[in-house]
């Protein structure tokens, strides 16, 4: 069985990196093929290649991956029958998620479960319209100024924007203190701190959030150097999420993980890192949990409110919004969710997802004709995200009632062949 295992999990490798040239969105991280513990360091600037061209692997057509992609699903069912173990159950929802993105890729029609389930193997429930205008509510109640909601919603987003001359500094501290915590908590070698780099690009570049280039992976160690865009309106939510969730203990330290298991198991199934398939919605959500394992419940607002206020030179004063506001900033993930869906699955029309997004103030109103087309392009994002952050905190909770338990399992199953639909029903064992 093993052999046949093995077989199976080198052409699920070699086919995720034939489909590039047909779906050049999918795959974001890709570790040359394991074969192997490994008994030397690897060369440099051949590791890992981290939002970069791939080298195309081998010249197929879609029909023709996803022919093999069907033939390894047959197998693996056959297997399964023998001894359904995590790697076999990791490798048959990734070569059915592979399976079904070909076919939409040929054209072939999900409704919007259907496609969330065989990708991410989560169903997102229906989240109620209440839920967003309570939401709204409380932030009408705490937000200052005078005006219409809206236009304090506005005036407070600006509000916390980081200045360009001061981003520098307010990113830097705090990727060094997601670091120390990373450290700390997960083991997590001190020299794996990346370095940041901070330019003014022009407007031909506005916009741009952040470069990575991962150029070398040895034992425990990444070097991974973050070219930030200081043309770019960086706001402290936005300096949270960079430094804790794509960096560390967020998607940085799961890539040195899964590297890690990659190359010391031998198993190349978990050195190809994609987008649509379960392994993704592990990543995301899993990264977006790390922030609450570093910054539990108030933690957060005096994090913001004492160390990176002060460096963006932000008026403490605001801090008494943070609590609604981050409420809020939330709660419009699960809004665009809410839009995703109807999209998809042709209920509403893109004037009606416009009208959506204004109502409840999921993006500034002169963006949001720009953001219902670029939601449209990157389908079941939330449900990737947001509430598979939801799936994995409640499974992780539930499993260790410590912080140090959480901590430990967290970076356990970064290392694991992990089954996201295991994790939402509890199932899921190491």
């Amino acid at each position: 069985m093993k052999h046949l295992l093995d077989q199976i999990a080198e052409e699920y490798f070699e086919l995720m990196l034939a489909k590039i040239p047909h779906d050049p969105w999918d795959i974001y991280g890709y570790l040359d093929g394991p074969r192997g513990k490994r008994t030397a360091p690897i060369d440099r600037n051949r590791t890992i290649y981290l939002y970069t061209p791939i080298p195309q692997y081998k010249d197929r057509s879609v029909a023709e991956i996803h022919g093999e992609a069907a033939k390894c699903c047959r197998e693996l069912d056959e297997l399964a029958k023998e001894n359904n173990t995590p790697r076999v159950n990791f490798l048959r929802s990734h070569m059915n998620s592979l399976k079904m993105r070909t076919e939409m890729l040929l054209g072939a029609q999900f409704s919007f479960q259907e496609m969330t389930r065989g990708l991410y193997g989560l169903t997102a429930p229906e989240y109620p319209e209440e839920m967003f205008a309570d939401v709204l509510d409380e932030l009408n109640q705490v937000l200052p100024g005078k005006g219409s909601l809206l236009e304090r919603v506005e005036s407070f987003r600006q509000k916390m924007v980081v200045p360009s001359n001061k981003l520098a500094a307010t990113m830097t501290s705090a990727v060094e203190a997601f670091h120390d915590i990373a450290v700390e908590r997960m083991g997590i070698t001190k020299d794996s701190a990346p370095r940041l780099s901070f330019y003014g690009f022009g407007p031909h570049r506005k916009g741009l959030e952040l470069d990575g280039y991962v150029y070398d992976w040895e034992w425990d160690r990444i070097n991974w150097e973050i070219v930030f865009s200081t043309d770019h309106a960086f706001a402290i939510d936005d300096i949270i999420s960079f430094s804790c969730h794509e960096v560390e203990p967020g998607h940085l330290t799961f890539i040195g993980l899964r590297t890690k298991a990659a190359y010391e198991n031998g198993c190349p199934e978990l050195a190809v890192i994609a987008q649509f398939n379960e392994s993704s919605a592990f990543i995301e959500g899993a990264a977006r949990m790390s922030i609450d394992l570093c910054l539990p419940g108030e933690e957060l607002f005096a994090f913001e409110r004492d160390l990176l206020f002060p460096l963006a030179g932000i008026d403490k004063g605001l801090a008494e919004c943070l609590p609604a506001w981050h409420k809020f900033r939330k709660a419009t993930n699960f809004a665009k969710l809410v839009l995703e869906r109807n999209r998809w699955d042709g209920k509403w029309s893109k004037e009606e997802g416009i009208a959506w997004m204004k109502q409840y103030m999921l993006a500034p109103p002169q963006d949001c004709a720009a953001l219902v087309d670029h939601l449209a392009a990157d389908p079941g994002h939330f449900v990737a995200h947001d509430y598979s952050r939801e799936v994995i905190t409640n499974y992780v909770y539930d499993k260790e009632p410590t912080w140090e338990g959480r901590w430990k399992l967290y970076r356990e199953l970064s290392m694991a062949h992990i089954s996201m639909r295991a994790i939402e029903d509890r199932s899921f064992q190491l």
